[in-house]
């Protein structure tokens, strides 16, 4: 993927809780499917091999704003209009206990008219670190950051996926069930 992690000005990434240098060297593990039954492995290890995707200075994705703070943004992607509806998009915070300020930590995506679908890690940084409905907010149909024209929304509820791993980032998904539902 293009995907870059970025940083806002509160210094919070999409489901990460720490400043990342986003020129870091990234690999990628390639496996391929087969079957062996010398070790009744799914994947066959001859096959398997790690590829560089970025080097340091391959792309640029900083964007410098007037009042001196950086954004780093998915590279790749479209800019949208400030009138183009985008329904299905929310944006996730969390409240700040130091400042007390909405924090972004994350996207989803309304599935109905009650449900948000989002990563695990958003919600669940590690076995202890697992947010509460009180403690998350939701901007539903907002495509900027900055955008004071929706309201914020509370969680109800949070599903995690039962064999997500903390660790591993498996089974990566969460619903967040909306107090009230969102007309469609």
């Amino acid at each position: 993927d293009d995907l870059i992690e970025g940083r806002l000005d509160s210094s919070r990434l999409c489901g990460t809780r720490y400043p990342i240098n986003p020129y870091q060297r990234r690999k990628l593990r390639l496996e391929s499917g087969g079957s062996s039954s010398s070790n009744n492995n799914y994947y066959n290890n001859d096959d398997n091999k790690e590829e560089e995707v970025a080097e340091e200075n391959d792309v640029s994705n900083e964007r410098h704003f007037d009042n001196g703070n950086n954004l780093l943004y998915i590279v790749g992607g479209d800019e949208v209009d400030d009138d183009q509806l985008w329904p299905w998009s929310v944006a996730i915070y969390e409240l700040d206990p130091l400042n007390g300020q909405r924090a972004f930590i994350c996207s989803g995506s309304l599935i109905s008219e009650k449900y948000i679908l989002t990563a695990a890690h958003c919600i669940q940084q590690s076995r202890f670190d697992i947010l509460t409905p009180d403690e998350i907010f939701l901007k539903v149909a907002s495509v900027r950051l900055d955008d004071d024209r929706s309201d914020f929304y509370k969680v109800e509820k949070i599903y995690i996926h039962p064999e997500y791993t903390v660790d591993r980032k498996t089974n990566d998904i969460a619903l967040l069930k909306l107090k009230h539902s969102q007309r469609l």
